[in-house]
């Protein structure tokens, strides 16, 4: 998984700047909300526990209302499926009245012509569906619907019809790794953009087992760098990356500075990927929860001969605590198979793909001798 960052046709500059005011005074402007655990998919690499109750909508409107009130400006409505829901029309309008900039990310396969409509009288910032195969076969292997492919591809087909803009993106998995060039032209093929992440990472109940689903990470690089765009963004990352100052806190992202994430059950975190930092929101305000997490946050500090203060690669590995924690069980420890990720990217951002792919290619001619 990745942290939540808001999409918006504002510049790229104007957002920086924004982050950082926000950071400057703790403002929220950033957050999700799990609006259900609930899925219809069963996908193999899931994270979550489909078991827990939703939260009434009369809750999720009083959250509503204390979340704007602390001036979040980009709200992201997740699950689990959110449009399993029922009621999702009626979150959705009143989060839009409340001045919330809205992202949904969902499965698509239950995009209906209500929902359509929905988006396009009220039009979100993005809809982002995942894309876990390019066949009803891997669909069938990854999610347990193979019927899932054709119902995602008429919910996308129905949502550009109507001008509503689309996201798409693919988790790499062992499952899915032979479709991921075919997923990628789907996407090309309906005008969307694309990103595709390695990052799997344990269930919140502590099963390790979807870790055994991860791609290769040499594998993985090569399928990031097979595309020149997704090359160059890293290249930009890094560059930017490394010339900026630490700050001297474990967390260098806006979890629990400037962003949030609110689960199912109403548990306020910094980010969906630190359930051991959490406030009841059910017993206490957005304001007091927002309070008493930051405060955990910014009192996190790196500690003395942290390894990876000194490492190049860290730029490229996308470590952070809370996947440190949920890979080694310390916030400060490094997560073996990001490193193997890092290093990888780096040779590529040193080399070149095209170097880097030729290399690949020479090393498995010699092995096969």
């Amino acid at each position: 998984m990745t942290e939540f960052c808001p999409e918006s046709s504002v510049s790229e500059d104007f957002l920086r700047r924004l982050n950082r005011q926000a950071a400057l005074a703790r403002v929220p402007v950033a957050g999700s909300l799990e609006l259900t655990s609930r899925c219809n998919f069963q996908c193999v690499h899931c994270y979550l526990q489909h078991d827990e109750k939703d939260m009434p909508l009369s809750r999720i409107r009083s959250l509503l209302d204390q979340i704007a009130g602390a001036g979040c400006l980009f709200l992201l409505l997740t699950g689990g499926e959110p449009l399993l829901r029922a009621d999702f029309p009626e979150i959705y309008e009143y989060a839009a009245r409340k001045g919330l900039l809205l992202t949904v990310f969902t499965n698509g396969s239950l995009i209906e012509d209500a929902t359509v409509e929905l988006f396009r009288r009220i039009p979100p910032q993005a809809v982002d569906i995942t894309l876990y195969g390019a066949s009803a076969e891997t669909y069938r292997v990854v999610t347990g619907r193979g019927e899932g492919f054709e119902e995602v591809r008429s919910g996308i087909e129905k949502l550009r019809a109507a001008g509503v803009r689309v996201k798409l993106k693919a988790v790499m998995l062992r499952q899915n790794e032979q479709d991921l060039p075919a997923i990628e032209k789907l996407a090309r093929d309906f005008g969307t953009s694309f990103r595709m992440d390695p990052v799997i990472f344990s269930r919140l109940n502590g099963d390790r087992d979807p870790l055994t689903f991860r791609v290769d990470p040499e594998k993985a690089v090569q399928l990031e760098f097979s595309s020149p765009r997704r090359a160059a963004d890293w290249k930009k990352h890094f560059e930017r990356a490394s010339g900026m100052t630490p700050s001297g806190r474990l967390f260098s992202c806006g979890a629990g500075v400037t962003s949030f994430h609110i689960d199912s059950t109403g548990k306020l975190q910094p980010c969906i990927m630190t359930p051991y930092i959490q406030y009841d929101l059910n017993s206490g305000s957005f304001a007091a929860g927002w309070r008493r997490i930051s405060e955990a946050v910014t009192a996190r500090d790196i500690p003395e001969n942290w390894v990876c203060g000194s490492c190049r690669f860290r730029p490229l590995c996308g470590i952070c605590p809370g996947y440190a924690w949920f890979e080694t069980g310390a916030e400060d420890k490094p997560a073996d198979y990001l490193c193997k990720l890092g290093q990888t990217r780096y040779m590529y951002l040193l080399e070149g793909a095209e170097d880097a792919n030729r290399k690949k290619e020479s090393e498995k001619t010699v092995s096969e001798a």
